[in-house]
């Protein structure tokens, strides 16, 4: 069984890491003229600031902390990440999509008010069964499905809860890219122009 810490930190590269993830499935078949235009128009002084990265100061970093477990954090424990680690986001475990014969639901739901205080972005995961039978789910069902589930928790927004994002942690086989990809094109038309979508990735993707 999976277990975390109550409150845990990260730096926000890692949520870039997803944010780049979502930008290559939905992106890529335009990757290629992008970049060709971009290479003949950056000149040699563009390429050496490319050629050299700029470290970013400790200040600079922005935090996020992701709660991983079956209760969503307290307030003081969201305090204490804010004070601490200057955390500037939270991500929130909201569930599992399972799919057991044929029907999509969502298990294991974190219990407990959402804190206030801070952005949240709400992330779902997927049980291997879920991941088992991914081939065969209609992509159009399955975007339907989390976007009403998020939706759902959007109404907390009425009681403090700051809740701008989903993040999906669905670890889908590379062969079925394609297909989550679409996926995520509909998923993406069914949130509200306020709504933030990313997801995690795989190495093996890249």
């Amino acid at each position: 069984m999976h277990t975390a810490d109550p409150v845990t930190t990260t730096r926000s590269h890692i949520v870039a890491r997803g944010r780049d993830a979502l930008n290559v499935l939905l992106c890529a078949r335009h990757a290629r003229p992008l970049m060709l235009l971009a290479l003949f128009g950056i000149g040699g002084y563009g390429y050496s600031l490319l050629s050299r990265p700029r470290a970013l100061s400790p200040p600079e970093v922005a935090i996020a902390f992701w709660a991983w477990r079956w209760r969503t954090p307290s307030t003081a424990e969201v305090r204490l990440a804010r004070t601490a680690a200057r955390a500037e986001r939270l991500f929130l475990r909201a569930g599992q999509i399972d799919c057991t014969s044929g029907k999509l639901e969502l298990i294991r739901r974190a219990e407990g008010r959402i804190p206030e205080g801070l952005p949240v972005d709400l992330v779902y995961n997927a049980t291997p069964s879920l991941l088992s039978r991914f081939e065969f789910i209609d992509p159009a069902e399955l975007a339907s499905f989390i976007g009403d589930q998020f939706k759902q928790s959007e109404s907390c927004t009425r009681d403090g809860a700051e809740i701008e994002g989903v993040q999906l942690d669905l670890d889908v086989p590379t062969r079925l890219l394609p297909r989550y990809e679409t996926m995520l094109a509909m998923l993406h038309a069914r949130l509200s122009t306020k709504a933030r979508l990313s997801i995690t990735g795989l190495p093996a993707w890249m």
